[in-house]
């Protein structure tokens, strides 16, 4: 997803322009009013995917080991108060 910085007098100008690279080329726009950014336009359609989210988390520093450990615990101390079995019905 490409992004962009416009001034907001630039978008009044071009704003069929502006709508049609948001819309048909997935443009994000960065509007800003004396250099300073006032607004952000993007597809209204975008949903982000499974792919999408693995690239976000690998792009994640990974966690320290005791941290891990507190984390895994949370989530079984969560799954037990909730009564949530850890194995879902579709991998048995």
């Amino acid at each position: 997803m490409m992004t962009e910085t416009i001034t907001v007098t630039d978008a009044q100008k071009n704003f069929s322009d502006m709508i049609n690279r948001v819309h048909y080329k997935g443009t994000v726009l960065t509007l800003t009013r004396g250099k300073r950014p006032v607004a952000r336009i993007m597809p209204a359609g975008r949903r982000s995917t499974g792919a999408d989210l693995l690239k976000w988390l690998e792009n994640r520093p990974a966690l320290p080991r005791a941290e891990r450990e507190h984390f895994a615990n949370d989530i079984e101390a969560a799954r037990a108060e909730v009564n949530v079995p850890p194995v879902s019905a579709y991998e048995r």
